[in-house]
Formats: structure tokens, sequence, C-alpha cells
């Protein structure tokens, strides 16, 4: 009979204590200030949504999304006499959470976070027109194409310097930041075929030639809507 009535009171406890715990987060979350804001940056185009986390406003988290499609047709090169045509796909964009810090309570702010990049560049190179080697006339079919693509490191730390409230104190405001991901050293994939197959031994070179390129620097700007 007692453990019967011990196990009641530790359930009343525990709902107890998760009501009392739901209170106080929705007490907090009451309390805060909010914003939303559009988003142009170098690494995309989004949206992004802000909480204060004090009531200065000193300390603002920020969560933003990013996306911008690339696509270049038939862009033409010429290497020597020879005219190359390389077709790009690819994208810009990222995901992430970050931190402002307004260390002197104005609108100069140190910003940290970690983001979620899904930026990645690929694509094909072929020569334009048949080559001759002699008498010999080779298509461009014939001659080969190269595939290549090249993208950072998916989960990588961020850290800026800007001006301007996520949150601004009138209705709307502006913001601009600029700042820098630790992307690593960038993946690349490079191939040829037919005669320009011996050429995919340089995805090594390649590879150690990037191995250096291991920030991404992003300028964004931002307009704000104070939501409360």
């Amino acid at each position: 009979m007692k453990k019967h009535y011990l196990k009641h009171l530790l359930l009343i406890i525990a709902i107890s204590m998760h009501l009392l715990a739901s209170a106080q987060v929705s007490t907090y979350l009451k309390s805060r200030s909010y914003g939303a804001s559009l988003s142009l940056a170098t690494n995309g185009v989004g949206l992004e949504a802000s909480m204060s986390l004090n009531e200065s406003k000193s300390f603002v988290l920020r969560a933003n999304g990013m996306y911008l499609p690339l696509s270049y047709s038939n862009y033409q090169m010429a290497f020597g006499k020879t005219n190359v045509i390389i077709d790009i796909n690819g994208k810009l964009g990222s995901t992430g959470l970050y931190l402002d810090y307004h260390p002197f309570k104005n609108i100069f702010k140190i910003t940290g976070g970690v983001a979620y990049l899904f930026s990645g560049i690929g694509g094909t190179a072929k020569v334009k027109d048949a080559v001759s080697q002699g008498q010999i006339v080779i298509s461009p079919e014939n001659v080969g194409i190269i595939t290549f693509d090249v993208a950072p490191n998916n989960i990588c730390p961020y850290i800026g310097l800007g001006v301007g409230r996520a949150i601004p104190k009138s209705r709307l405001g502006f913001s601009a930041d600029l700042g820098v991901y630790y992307i690593g050293s960038p993946l690349v994939n490079f191939k040829a075929t037919k005669m320009l197959e011996p050429t995919s031994d340089q995805q090594a070179v390649i590879q150690n030639n990037m191995d250096g390129d291991r920030w991404l620097p992003q300028l964004t700007f931002n307009i704000t809507y104070r939501i409360k």
C-alpha cells in the first residue's frame, strides 16, 4: 500500500514539475522580443528569425536559411588555339544558428555560430571544334569530356562582425554583417574521358592547390521587422 501511494506521489511531483517548467518557459518566451528578416547575402537569399535572450537585447539568437541556384550554359573559354565550352550547375545555401553580442549596447555586434552548408558547384567541359592532329581530324565527341565538382564541408563554424540590430528598436530596421565560415579543405572530384582521360590524375593536384582555401567569406544585408 505504501509503495502504491509513493508511486502516486512521485507521479504528482513529476506532473507538477513539468507544469511549472512549462509555465516558466511560456513566461520567458512571452517576455522576449522577436524579429523576422529578409536576407540578401553572397551565400544566397533567404529568411531569418531572431529572439532576444535578455531585456537589454545585448544577446540575440538568430536562425536562418539561404539558397541561390547557379547555372551557366555554353560558356566559352579559349585555351591557346582551342575553344572550350563549359556548362556549370551548382547552388549556394546554408541553414544556421547564430548568437549576436552587442558589447557596447549599440548597433555594433560580434557574431558566432554554426551552419550547415549545402553549397556546391560542378559541371562539364569539352572542346568546341574538331581537333586536328596532322591529317587526322578528331570530333569533339571523340576528344572526350571533363566533369568536375567542388564542395565545402557541410558543418562549418562562423564568426563575424556587424552593424545593426536583428531586433530593431523601431518597427523596421537594417543590418549588415561581414564574416567567415571555416569550411576546411574543399572536396574536389575531377574526371576525364577518352583522349582526355590521362588528365584525371590532376585531381590530386587540384585538391592540393585548394587545401589553403579553408575560409569562405560572407557579406549579408538584412531588412528586419520587429514582431514584438
